[in-house]
């Protein structure tokens, strides 16, 4: 088994610091916790009092250690860029210091701290796409961190003209998801910029192989 780097274990650590909180707040809390919500803020989801004080922060940890080990083990990360590489590694710490906090202090009755539930979750999913759509053309092919289909693997041309259209898309999906946090909360815009921002790439990328594909049969001929 490949060793523990420190950012690894850093980082997993982390994501079970906010449980702090909800150990502080455990006698406040009910014994069936809102543990999910609509965009409306009605309740979609509940768990059990322990589940909401211990699960989101383990699953967090449990997801960040996963995900770091498999970019440590990709053979290509150092073609992976950077400052993507690292922002990537740190997504579960991010969802867990703030989604964390926002169930606790949701599920306190007198707590004079709410908030609006689909915004918050819309502008999250709007700056990592922006984010990460913005360092997309900046990264090289990798078994972890990008569009990993076969013909972008094996094509260095192909993932680039892919990952250049695809991180276009990616910020503007995360531009259409802020507003959406902002003025719509309607959860079919979400689904419509996450199936853009999946199948066009996906499409293009093939269009691309099959393109060469013919080019190389009509030269042999």
């Amino acid at each position: 088994m490949k060793k523990l780097d420190k950012f690894t274990i850093i980082t997993t650590l982390l994501c079970l610091v906010p449980i702090i909180l909800g150990v502080f707040y455990y006698d406040q809390l009910p014994q069936t916790m809102a543990t999910q919500w609509k965009g409306t803020n009605e309740v979609s989801n509940t768990s059990p009092k322990w589940v909401g004080v211990f699960g989101i922060p383990m699953v967090m940890a449990v997801v960040n250690f996963l995900m770091n080990m498999g970019t440590q083990s990709d053979p290509k990360k150092e073609n992976i860029n950077g400052t993507l590489f690292k922002f990537v590694r740190l997504i579960p710490v991010v969802f867990s210091w703030i989604l964390y906090p926002i169930t606790i202090f949701m599920n306190l009755e007198d707590s004079a701290i709410k908030f609006n539930i689909g915004l918050i979750a819309n502008i999250m999913i709007g700056v990592i796409f922006i984010i990460i759509g913005n360092y997309m053309p900046k990264s090289k092919q990798s078994y972890t961190v990008g569009i990993k289909l076969p013909w972008t693997l094996n094509d260095e041309d192909n993932w680039n003209k892919t990952h250049r259209m695809a991180g276009f898309l990616w910020i503007m999906s995360g531009v259409l998801f802020i507003l959406n946090g902002i003025f719509w909360m309607n959860m079919i815009v979400g689904i419509v910029a996450i199936v853009v921002c999946v199948g066009v790439p996906f499409v293009y990328s093939y269009r691309l192989y099959r393109k060469k594909e013919e080019q190389l049969k009509k030269n042999s001929n």
